[in-house]
């Protein structure tokens, strides 16, 4: 099993053990509610740091003694959180060497369910120097070029800029020429891990084609990783050479039965999956993974317990 895979499938079970433990206790009669926080890791501020809450029916140090065990599996198994990570340069690589299936290279820096403006062209640059056999599918916010393509029309040759506009900070602006290949309206119902019967709008919205590389254009941020998008775009997510996810692990739960490889790209962004590599100026000190902590411990009164 490739490193990549081990490690993230890590990192889903230690979740799906804690949520389950989570569950266990609310079925217990002296239990109201139990759950963890782990923090969006991408907040420079004070406050930074993972939670654990256990409400109880009037049992204060039950409480506190289902936090402190809860917090210390949550610590024992932190590492198990943190991705095995490929260069852009790398992971376009292994896709295109993979020689039949799908691959989906997740572009967690540019996570719109992260908070990121999903306009990052990183992984695109890097797919556009190959040629692929079947589509390859990325996804880039630029309502700007999604109205030009409009203006245009189908089967017109759009040039300009793509990306880069909202995230001045980390992204890059690439020059492209491209076909008009569709226009259509990014609407959907999602049914998965973000909700059921979830009614996605994304706006009005573009495929422009470079080769087999389609980019689908919307006019406002979403689940870009979601099949249902590609399929109001046109395609089938799970026939094409590659997907771009734009999301750290939501979108394993969609695409890890029928990939034949996924890797994790360490790109720039405004959500990296490798955070901790970056500066931070306001978040409490020390802290993991900044910060190498061997000898804590879980201490009940450090945990807040609602009675």
């Amino acid at each position: 099993m490739p490193a990549e895979r081990a490690n993230t499938e890590a990192a889903a079970g230690v979740s799906v053990d804690l949520k389950r433990q989570l569950q266990a206790l609310e079925r217990r009669p002296d239990v109201l509610a139990a759950g963890i926080a782990t923090v969006q890791p991408w907040l420079d501020i004070p406050e930074l740091g993972s939670a654990v809450v256990v409400t109880t029916d009037g049992q204060p140090e039950l409480a506190k003694r289902l936090c402190g065990e809860l917090a210390t599996q949550l610590w024992q198994r932190r590492r198990e959180y943190l991705p095995e990570l490929v260069t852009v340069e790398e992971g376009v690589r292994l896709a295109h060497d993979q020689a039949s299936g799908l691959v989906v290279l997740s572009d967690a820096a540019d996570a719109t369910t992260s908070g990121a403006p999903g306009d990052s062209v990183w992984i695109l640059r890097e797919l556009l120097k190959s040629q692929w056999p079947r589509p390859v599918l990325v996804t880039v916010v630029a309502p700007d070029i999604v109205e030009a393509a409009a203006q245009q029309g189908v089967g017109a040759m759009w040039s300009g800029e793509i990306g880069g506009v909202r995230d001045w900070r980390f992204g890059i602006k690439l020059p492209l020429t491209a076909t008009v290949e569709r226009l259509f309206e990014a609407r959907f119902v999602l049914s998965g891990h973000l909700g059921r019967n979830l009614a996605i709008d994304m706006g009005p919205s573009a495929v422009l084609r470079v080769g087999e590389v389609r980019i689908v254009v919307t006019s406002r941020s979403g689940p870009h990783f979601a099949p249902e998008l590609f399929r109001a775009a046109g395609f089938d997510p799970y026939a094409a050479a590659v997907v771009v996810a734009k999301s750290p692990c939501g979108f394993r739960a969609m695409f890890e039965r029928q990939a034949a490889a996924i890797y994790s790209v360490r790109a720039p962004g405004c959500a990296p999956p490798n955070f901790w590599e970056y500066e931070y100026a306001q978040i409490p000190r020390p802290l993991w993974p900044w910060d190498e902590i061997d000898d804590w411990q879980a201490e009940p009164a450090l945990f807040r317990s609602c009675l």
